[in-house]
């Protein structure tokens, strides 16, 4: 456990050392010397640099502001989607146009957010939400599929209507994507969303539940919601995978016996169109539910009290110059947050023949 010391048997420097001093002190020896310590450091320092930034992070996590902002400052956010997917995990076909980038994404959706939500939004909430939207972009064989303005404006969004705004996009995601990972659109995985999510979360209708029980995690720790509060749970779902989904509804039937409804649209990337289902409620085929054909083809197009409304994050058009459209909010009529599109004219046409009879086994 002694150190050996460095010096002969009678105290004096041993020759090894001495030998060694000789040559170092020598000039030409020196010069050399120098000149391979500096070529070994350069050598290892290109090596060094070559080698690929490594996250140990695991597959679809929600990302924490401090990650989000580490990740932003590298690469254009590029380096923030690499957190969450590995080379084996890519997308497994090639886009259609230009993707949409990180800044973008989180410009847009920063811009067109309700007023409600500027400055009291968690740090770094709308960048997690964007950096997995990405990923679920990234991860279906369809995902380039879906045109950039139907991701931006119907995955991309933190929320639906008025609900309570939380971070489910993390948890769908790592429950959902194996489900979904062998459909060949996103009409598909829309419906083998809603055919099975609602067993596997435990979750029911129940009437009367709005808008006491309206967000996802409201929604799960009740077991229950109605129709409402299960069409933004199906729609966040969607989302989360990568699928576009809306919320649609009607904030009186034009009926005499009246009443509120809302139901969910898919956008189908095989057929480039929006396919209608009532959450909770998948019968095997797009573009039925109780509420089609009637009492929705009584609705009235533009008539705030009796007209068909699907959510939109943007202002549809060239803005200003078409007035914005808003979502009528049944339970409060004062409301004029929620963006939205008037969609009745299509609910008062019959539905397409190749919309139906979509095989989800």
């Amino acid at each position: 456990g002694i150190r050996p010391k460095s010096r002969g048997a009678g105290g004096q420097p041993s020759v090894v050392i001495c030998t060694a001093m000789k040559l170092l002190l020598h000039p030409i020896a020196a010069t050399v010397a120098g000149l391979c310590i500096t070529a070994l450091f350069a050598i290892s320092s290109a090596f060094l640099l070559s080698l690929p930034a490594h996250h140990s992070s695991p597959p679809f996590p929600l990302l924490s502001s401090a990650t989000a902002t580490a990740a932003s400052s590298r690469s254009g956010w590029r380096s923030g989607r690499n957190l969450l997917f590995s080379k084996g995990d890519r997308r497994r076909s090639a886009p259609a146009g230009p993707e949409p980038s990180a800044q973008e994404c989180v410009t847009f959706i920063s811009k067109w957010m309700p007023q409600r939500d500027r400055g009291v939004l968690p740090e770094g909430f709308i960048e997690d939400h964007v950096a997995l939207a990405l990923a679920a972009r990234e991860r279906t064989a369809w995902g380039a599929n879906v045109p950039k303005d139907v991701f931006m404006n119907y995955v991309l969004p933190y929320a639906s209507l008025v609900e309570k705004r939380e971070s489910w996009r993390g948890l769908f995601m790592n429950t959902l994507m194996d489900l979904i990972a062998t459909s060949n659109s996103s009409a598909q995985a829309g419906a083998l969303l809603n055919d099975r999510i609602w067993d596997m979360f435990g979750v029911k209708y129940v009437a009367a539940q709005t808008p006491q029980t309206l967000s996802v995690f409201e929604t799960l720790a009740a077991k229950n919601a109605s129709c409402t509060g299960l069409s933004i749970f199906l729609v966040s779902a969607c989302r989360a995978v990568g699928v576009p989904a809306r919320v649609v509804g009607t904030p009186e039937w034009n009926t005499p016996e009246g009443g509120n409804h809302n139901w969910v649209e898919v956008y189908d990337t095989s057929t480039d169109s929006w396919l209608f289902t009532g959450a909770a409620e998948w019968s095997g085929r797009w573009d039925q539910g109780w509420f089609f054909p009637q009492p929705a083809k009584k609705q009235v197009p533009h008539d705030l009290k009796h007209g068909i409304y699907a959510t939109a994050w943007a202002p549809p058009g060239p803005f200003p110059v078409n007035p914005e459209v808003y979502v009528p909010i049944s339970w409060d009529p004062e409301d004029r947050s929620v963006r939205g599109v008037d969609v009745t004219a299509r609910y008062l046409q019959e539905p397409t023949p190749a919309k139906q009879g979509l095989r989800i086994a």
